[in-house]
């Protein structure tokens, strides 16, 4: 009885593998193009064509092992996005036709995030979300209480996390990662943003609602683990930066700067605007 049993399970099995139909890679690429895009340097266009060279070629050359008349997605990082054909590859370089271009978003916002340096995959993963957020610039930031500034190779790390996340969610703008900072050049060096709104766990009077936002450049500051002192408080307030809390409970710093950039988002009607297609 038993010999029978598992004889025709293993032929329903068998009937099963051989009806079913695997996709290779190559197709489960092509379900999935809306999620490749390319930076490029908007002096590598000229004539309607765009010059793609460097790691990216290799990259579309030998991981995507996309060939000629396959299509990518390319940005200038400046709010033009293509639709292009690759028409000739030769070692590495990549030459694709901009056959169209997409039309840019209506309700674009300016939004920096100053974010105090945190333990290296809190930061990083803070870093990769921010830009998918539609942050334009990043500043990490050197806080009374926050880890000390990073290494060059640490630096560099966090380069590549932001332009592979610019890769991922398809944005038409290029996040800048600055240098870090000091809290108290940030502050200084603030000048230039319509709105300043730093958030912190002690602030209990005053929430984003009565924040006054502007549709212009924002600089939202977010502190480290152990929180702004009182001395940056104080030199917050001192030169006119708004403060505002996130809510009843104690935040983590990469839960806060999330929360924070969506709200302000929100606000100015970033989240309104409809998912952006492939053309």
């Amino acid at each position: 009885m038993y010999e029978n049993f598992f004889a025709a399970r293993g032929e329903l099995r068998r009937q099963t593998e051989a009806s079913r139909t695997w996709p290779t890679k190559r197709s489960v690429w092509r379900e999935h193009t809306h999620t490749t895009q390319f930076l490029i340097n908007p002096e590598s266009i000229s004539s309607g064509y765009a010059t793609i060279s460097g790691k990216d070629a290799l990259h579309i050359t030998t991981v995507l092992r996309l060939k000629e008349n396959d299509w990518l997605m390319l940005t200038d990082g400046k709010g033009n996005r293509w639709k292009a054909e690759i028409t000739k590859i030769t070692r590495g370089l990549v030459l694709a036709k901009l056959v169209l271009k997409s039309q840019p978003s209506l309700k674009t916002t300016d939004i920096t995030l100053a974010l105090a340096m945190i333990k290296q995959e809190r930061f990083e993963w803070a870093l990769e979300k921010s830009v998918e957020l539609g942050c334009r610039k990043i500043i990490p930031v050197a806080s009374e209480r926050s880890l000390p500034k990073p290494s060059s190779p640490k630096f560099k790390r966090w380069q590549k996390i932001v332009e592979e996340a610019q890769k991922q969610c398809g944005t038409a703008f290029s996040t800048l990662l600055e240098i870090p900072t000091s809290f108290g050049d940030l502050l200084k060096n603030s000048g230039s943003f319509e709105n300043k709104i730093l958030f912190w766990e002690g602030e209990n009077s005053t929430g984003l609602q009565k924040c006054s936002l502007q549709p212009s450049s924002t600089l939202i500051i977010i502190g480290p683990e152990g929180g702004f002192t009182a001395e940056e408080i104080k030199l917050t307030k001192e030169l006119g930066i708004a403060t505002a809390g996130l809510g009843p409970l104690i935040l983590r710093v990469e839960t806060a700067a999330i929360a924070a950039i969506s709200l302000v988002q929100y606000r100015l009607g970033y989240f309104d605007e409809t998912p952006q297609k492939d053309i």
